[in-house]
């Protein structure tokens, strides 16, 4: 391949919310992947030592997305099912691919929105 023939690098930006933190990624970066990269913390304590590393089994990496849900990659199957009675724009870091500038709430407290 050469240099004109090579897909370009497509940046975006993830911000979060809580950490007051922007992060740069590539188009279809991982979410978990660059928050974990930029010491940004997922985990409750639970979590913490529980987390299934990424694969969508524990559910403990939800994020509540505050802008540019429709950047991120479709929910999953897995997702579908775990957040049957949660908003649209929650999401499990692990299983969300980002194509776009996105802000992102981590530890989302269900009990601030009642």
């Amino acid at each position: 391949m050469t240099e004109s023939t090579m897909p370009a690098f497509q940046p975006t930006a993830i911000y979060f919310e809580n950490e007051g933190k922007d992060v740069v990624a590539s188009s279809g970066a991982n979410l978990r992947t660059k928050a974990i990269e930029n010491q940004i913390d997922l985990y409750t304590m639970m979590g913490k030592m529980m987390n299934c590393g990424g694969y969508g089994q524990c559910g403990t990496c939800v994020v509540e997305i505050l802008e540019g849900l429709e950047t991120l990659s479709p929910r999953t199957a897995i997702e579908e099912k775990r957040f049957k009675n949660k908003p649209d724009n929650y999401r499990l870091a692990c299983q969300t691919t980002v194509n776009g500038r996105v802000r992102v709430a981590t530890k989302p407290n269900d009990k601030k929105k009642k």
